[in-house]
């Protein structure tokens, strides 16, 4: 079951912090094809972990920055890096253990949302997803059917988009409205998760004071987008499941040699700011890991 695995992944980690996979050719420090850049790149980081015993609790890849690589009319370079990534994880001893998220946020009516979810959890075969909530019941249904995956619903991201304040109705901002309807439906579907940013600590108290103490939680914005790691994990530390939550960070870890222009020790810099964050994790869930 998902929720298992996150637990599980985060006491063999000791931590709760998923990586975020987002391909930025230009910051990515080597020669040849674009999808081999991509792959020795990640594959680089990956070792470092290895050899230092220190990882994520978790790992998502964001579809549409390798998608946006590709050319459909010559080669699919994004995709066929996200294939071979897939493939490294599945068969590493430690990685393959982590959760996998396809950040995808796919939704749409009953046939359709149905595909989508034979796509991700039957093709690709990650243990979760991101999804839209705007089709519904209907939209969520095809992805709930599949009992051990996780789906994590759009609650608040982390753009400025007035919509996710605006009032509807006696409940409040869109945003609260959609944390109570994520919750109904993690009574019967308790892998059913919600998207909530992390770029505003006191937000994300907030939003959590709408959600069951049973949702699991993605929670991106960290990092270069703003959010704390140190602070959003003391919120988390006081949340019935800490261990059920993941913090998404992705650029400031995978991206971390741009910070001393140190292009030849990317890898070395990323596993720094990798251990760096699972401190500050570790160090406010002290006692619950």
């Amino acid at each position: 079951m998902y929720l298992e695995k996150l637990v599980e992944s985060a006491k063999r980690t000791k931590s709760i912090l998923c990586f975020c996979l987002d391909p930025l050719p230009e910051h990515i420090p080597l020669i040849g094809f674009l999808e081999h850049r991509i792959t020795e790149y990640y594959i680089a980081i990956f070792n470092a972990m290895d050899k230092a015993q220190c990882y994520p609790a978790a790992l998502k890849f964001n579809e549409a920055y390798f998608l946006a690589l590709d050319d459909p009319f010559t080669t699919c370079h994004g995709s066929n890096a996200l294939r071979e990534l897939v493939l490294k994880i599945r068969s590493h001893p430690t990685l393959s253990i982590l959760p996998m998220i396809m950040d995808c946020k796919r939704c749409d009516i009953g046939k359709s949302a149905e595909r989508y979810a034979k796509y991700y959890f039957e093709k690709w075969k990650v243990d979760a997803i991101t999804v839209s909530p705007y089709t519904g019941e209907e939209g969520l249904a095809p992805f709930e059917k599949y009992e051990k995956k996780g789906v994590y619903v759009l609650a608040k991201t982390s753009n400025n988009a007035s919509v996710q304040d605006m009032a509807i109705n006696e409940h409040g901002a869109l945003s609260r409205w959609m944390c109570q309807w994520i919750s109904a439906g993690n009574e019967k579907c308790p892998s059913l998760g919600a998207v909530v940013s992390g770029r505003d600590t006191n937000d994300v108290a907030q939003h959590l004071s709408y959600l069951s103490p049973t949702v699991p939680l993605l929670i991106p914005g960290i990092g270069t987008q703003g959010g704390n790691a140190k602070e959003i994990t003391a919120i988390i530390a006081k949340t019935q499941n800490p261990l059920y939550h993941r913090i998404a960070i992705g650029s400031s870890i995978a991206y971390a040699w741009t910070k001393k222009n140190d292009p030849t020790c990317f890898a070395e810099r990323a596993l720094e700011a990798l251990k760096t964050e699972n401190e500050t994790i570790l160090g406010e869930l002290n006692g619950i890991i």
